[in-house]
């Protein structure tokens, strides 16, 4: 069996990165949204023709915890401090909100089961007390609350604790690149081992996140094989092209990705309001003689460069909407999609 590659581009979440597709050559793509993450992996293929909770440090959840009282009269913030001297305020409403009482939320869903319709932004605690590592709490329409101490120092709206909430829960951070960095970032993976391994998947993810591009290797030569890869992320989405569809020279047609012209650098569907942030492309076999190239750049580093050279240019990309459209049929669908958007957000 034909080994081929696939590639995959992150465009709209991840970095921006844009994937074109060039000359003489027959295309597959299908489009997968993750149902947590919001990207879009779409996959093509080429033919021959004749791409936790941030918590504080141990010793910091073995320290007394002091309560201070409220720190404004009108009961609007209330004030923990610490035996080390760090204070951690809380607002009066985000703690009446986030009461963690059987009336207030569902231990087995991990929802707040709060009305929001009979809720008192007002509201104000009438009595406030710390013991045995906990605040305790009774409100002005007589609610009582009840908080783990250390709970609430893992939701402290310090800096700090801010900072390391976003360091676990958001440990990428998005990397641009230029020519002289693509042989560097582009990193490779076998089609199997994004199958079976979960590490695997993770660090193949985790990769996209940073740079927006990964080359997958090894990937049968079959139609349906890319759906297996997009399947390991999330679902398929559906575009007015369809969930897989073929892209390759058809004569007589009226999309320019249909013909064996050069198709210049672009971003795919910009007139969606919900944009993709994944593309899959699955090469399943290689184009004869010259053209047929993918070609990829990152628009983020394009972006920033705009930004630091010209940035009288920048501004106009980032300020003036302008319409991206597409008119066209597709298996006997006519459509016509417009979106009115900066070029860069």
């Amino acid at each position: 069996m034909q080994s081929v590659r696939t590639l995959v581009l992150a465009t709209a979440k991840f970095g921006s990165k844009v994937q074109s597709l060039k000359a003489s050559r027959q295309l597959r793509f299908s489009s997968t949204f993750s149902s947590t993450s919001g990207f879009r992996a779409v996959h093509s293929s080429e033919v021959k023709h004749q791409g936790p909770v941030a918590k504080p440090k141990d010793e910091e959840k073995q320290q007394v915890v002091l309560v201070n009282a409220i720190r404004d009269i009108d009961g609007s913030m209330i004030t923990i401090g610490t035996s080390t001297g760090e204070q951690h305020q809380y607002p009066s409403v985000w703690l009446r909100d986030n009461c963690q009482c059987p009336k207030c939320f569902n231990t087995t869903m991990q929802s707040r089961t709060v009305d929001w319709k009979y809720f008192d932004i007002n509201i104000k605690p009438t009595h406030v007390m710390a013991e045995e590592n906990q605040l305790k709490l009774v409100w002005n329409d007589g609610h009582e609350s009840d908080y783990d101490l250390n709970w609430l120092l893992e939701r402290s709206f310090t800096e700090n604790v801010r900072k390391e909430w976003m360091k676990q829960h958001y440990p990428m951070t998005r990397i641009s690149w230029g020519t002289v960095d693509f042989n560097k970032i582009l990193k490779k993976y076998d089609f199997n081992d994004i199958l079976n391994s979960d590490a695997t998947l993770l660090d193949w993810l985790e990769n996209i996140a940073t740079y927006g591009i990964a080359l997958i290797d090894n990937t049968p030569p079959q139609e349906d094989q890319l759906r297996r890869v997009a399947d390991r992320v999330g679902f398929i989405r559906r575009t007015q092209y369809g969930e897989e569809y073929m892209v390759k020279h058809q004569p007589g047609t009226s999309n320019l990705a249909y013909t064996s012209g050069n198709l210049q650098m672009h971003t795919d569907l910009p007139y969606y309001d919900y944009k993709p942030g994944i593309n899959m492309l699955h090469c399943l076999v290689q184009t004869e003689g010259t053209g047929g190239e993918n070609q990829v750049t990152d628009a983020m580093h394009v972006a920033e460069k705009l930004k630091r050279e010209k940035p009288e240019v920048y501004k106009v990309l980032t300020e003036t909407p302008v319409e991206w459209c597409d008119i066209g049929q597709e298996s006997g669908y006519s459509f016509h999609s417009l979106y009115r958007t900066p070029v860069i957000l």
